[in-house]
């Protein structure tokens, strides 16, 4: 018996590894992020310095020195990064389904699938496809493994479980801190399943659950010093923390309304609020220990409130949804306490009904939506490399009129107008459709690779006569001397 619950197992597993290969498609099949432009053209061993080590950010580091060493174009590395976090994803999927398997006697194969749709959707959710656009996405993925099994560790409390969980939050950290907040809201879930009754054992785990994450973040911000002082560079990321908290205090919850345009406008707030509702009404029927909405609310303050502890940090990423996992997560979590703590999914006609129609209109949502800015992403960029082909024209007409050669390129920030960051063509604001022309920080690696000539980045001071004309020129590219200045919109 043992032997066919597992191979069924991993049935799940390959079913689910097939079904998420078919709707990253788009992704496996080659794209360029803006960070992408930015590793082409610095290079792996440059980009791994400067930008992930100076971030604390080691794994991400190891993997591209390593690529370096490979002389693997980078789009290659890209695909095969974007492979590895499917697999290292499902098996964060298998991991959580697993663990549910403990506190839920299932044996019906409905069961098991409902499961396992409950287990795929908190990883793979509307905030996740933005964590897949970036070359480092295996390892972004990898951090939220390390996070579940810091969780799962130190609920259970075996043996140096606290010691484990630590390093375990640590390896999570130095990965990528941005989904740091899992590791609070997976804490909460397993401790509510595993100690029903037992409040006190709640607190005490929900606290040292905040504790770990502090100690593996204090101990990631020690490496980011260190590096800092040897590389002899300052992380630019660690900003004003006082000012970030006002931030995220007048601003948060434009994140809870448009998710980071990464899911349609007010549809998170609405399911959220429906399954909330179906819980305490099936409670108030079925005359259910109301402990149990209790509980369901704690977990969305903890996910709500944790989903801002990178931002509390670092202002830089506050409206981009890689940071903001935890929110993301939060109706799979919900639905997994739900399906573990109750038998909605069992009743005979109306809640079982209602409750696997929001599942599945939750589940499908999801996809379409992370599908649909898949594909917007490709349309963008074959978009900037349109652009660029008119800069090359452009670029050729100057250097035949004025005799003039363009080698060095320089970017103009312009504040306060990053609506201009987008193409009109693109449905959604988001990460995903970043115009990488219009961003400081891929402008120059972007023109680069698509006009195929290595312009020199220049950072100098500029004229405030020659300024003036460069902003008040309708163009966004201007040919000045020997140099491309660049309006940059999203800095």
């Amino acid at each position: 018996m043992k032997k066919i619950i597992q191979l069924k197992t991993k049935y799940i597993f390959i079913i689910i590894f097939l079904i998420n290969i078919a709707i990253y498609i788009p992704f496996i099949l080659g794209h360029y992020s803006t960070d992408l432009y930015n590793i082409i053209n610095v290079g792996y061993e440059n980009y791994a310095i400067n930008w992930f080590l100076k971030d604390g950010r080691i794994i991400s580091a190891l993997m591209l020195l390593i690529a370096n060493m490979t002389n693997l174009r980078v789009q290659t590395i890209n695909i095969i990064s974007i492979i590895l976090a499917i697999i290292i994803n499902t098996i964060s999927i298998m991991t959580i389904y697993k663990i549910s398997m403990k506190y839920k006697n299932i044996k019906e194969n409905k069961d098991k699938i409902i499961l396992a749709l409950i287990s795929y959707i908190i990883i793979c959710n509307f905030m996740y496809v933005e964590n897949m656009y970036f070359i480092e996405s295996s390892i972004m993925a990898l951090s939220i493994l390390f996070y579940i099994l810091s969780a799962k560790i130190m609920v259970e409390k075996k043996k140096y479980s606290n010691i484990f969980s630590v390093l375990l939050a640590i390896l999570g950290c130095i990965s990528y801190q941005g989904t740091i907040e899992f590791l609070l809201v997976f804490v909460g879930l397993l401790t509510f399943v595993k100690n029903k009754k037992e409040y006190k054992k709640n607190i005490k785990d929900i606290l040292k659950g905040i504790l770990i994450t502090l100690i593996a973040g204090i101990i990631n911000l020690i490496i980011v010093n260190i590096i800092g002082i040897k590389l002899n560079t300052a992380n630019t990321r660690i900003t004003n923390i006082f000012g970030n908290i006002l931030n995220i205090i007048n601003y948060g919850s434009i994140i809870f309304k448009y998710t980071c345009n990464l899911y349609p406008k007010y549809l998170f707030i609405i399911m959220l609020i429906i399954v909330e509702i179906m819980l305490l009404n099936y409670i108030i029927k079925k005359r259910e220990n109301t402990n149990i909405f209790y509980k369901s609310i704690i977990l969305i303050i903890i996910s709500l409130l944790s989903a801002f502890i990178p931002s509390v940090i670092s202002s830089t990423a506050f409206y981009a949804g890689r940071i903001h996992f935890s929110i993301g997560s939060l109706i799979g979590i919900l639905f997994l306490y739900l399906y573990i703590e109750t038998d909605i999914f069992k009743e005979k006609v109306l809640y079982k009904n209602i409750a696997f129609i929001l599942l599945s209109i939750y589940v499908i949502t999801t996809i379409i939506s992370n599908i649909g800015l898949m594909y917007e992403n490709k349309l963008v960029n074959k978009l900037e490399k349109e652009a660029c082909e008119k800069i090359i024209s452009q670029i050729e007409s100057y250097e035949e009129e004025t005799k003039n050669k363009i080698e060095k390129i320089q970017t103009i920030v312009i504040q306060k107008q990053t609506d201009k960051s987008y193409f009109k063509q693109t449905k959604h604001k988001c990460v995903l459709t970043y115009n990488a022309i219009s961003a400081n920080w891929s402008a120059v690696g972007a023109i680069n690779y698509y006009i195929g000539r290595n312009l020199v980045e220049m950072n100098r001071e500029i004229k405030q006569e020659d300024l003036e004309k460069i902003v008040q020129n309708p163009l966004r590219h201007i040919c000045m001397g020997d140099t491309l200045y660049v309006k940059c919109y999203m800095y």
